[in-house]
């Protein structure tokens, strides 16, 4: 399902099911919108999982960097940096109330019609109400770009360029080791732990 949307995402957001189970509604930059029967969080994962990210781990750091605890960006390439952004009040405890917004799809925003709530405009013309204000999502894009010139930078520290290789840090982390493997083996040598 992932491989379908993942070129052209705009946001992934939360929506009740006729059923009452959680779904996800996935925008994309056409303005199409797929619904899919799992949780956002569900597509979230699958998403870091399809670029071979930690997605704990990612937020963890970019938490730090940016000095934020709650609503820090994700960036999972250059292009894809998905900033949660509250669109729905929950109806019960598990029910997740963020959705994710790509920040470069998000083309603009204004003050929505009650009070601390804004609403964003897509690529593709789709509007989505989100429940923060209009400061608070001027915030977290403003935090987002930041993340993303981060992963820019480390990309460049890395000597990575090409972001198309959705696993290519991790390889670029394993290749020296499996050539100190492989320099063990072909002399004979037991490879060390």
């Amino acid at each position: 399902m992932v491989k379908e949307w993942v070129e052209n995402l705009a946001a992934l957001i939360p929506c009740y099911e006729r059923q009452g189970g959680n779904g996800t509604l996935v925008y994309r930059t056409g303005g199409e919108i797929i619904t899919d029967r799992r949780t956002v969080k569900w597509n979230l994962y699958r998403l870091a999982r399809y670029f071979c990210v930690d997605l704990d781990a990612l937020r963890k750091s970019c938490g730090e960097y940016l000095g934020m605890h709650h609503g820090v960006p994700l960036p999972l390439t250059a292009s894809l940096v998905l900033v949660p952004l509250k669109v729905r009040e929950v109806l019960a405890k598990n029910d997740g109330c963020s959705g994710y917004f790509n920040s470069a799809a998000v083309t603009g925003y204004f003050a929505g019609k009650n009070r601390n709530t804004t609403e964003i405009i897509l690529q593709g013309g789709r509007q989505i109400n989100v429940l923060f204000s209009e400061h608070t999502v001027r915030k977290r894009l403003k935090a987002a770009g930041l993340a993303r010139e981060c992963f820019q930078r480390q990309r460049r520290q890395d000597g990575n360029g090409h972001c198309g290789d959705r696993c290519s840090l991790q390889r670029a982390a394993l290749e020296p080791l499996l050539l100190v493997l492989l320099q063990q083996i072909s002399k004979g040598d037991e490879p060390s732990a």
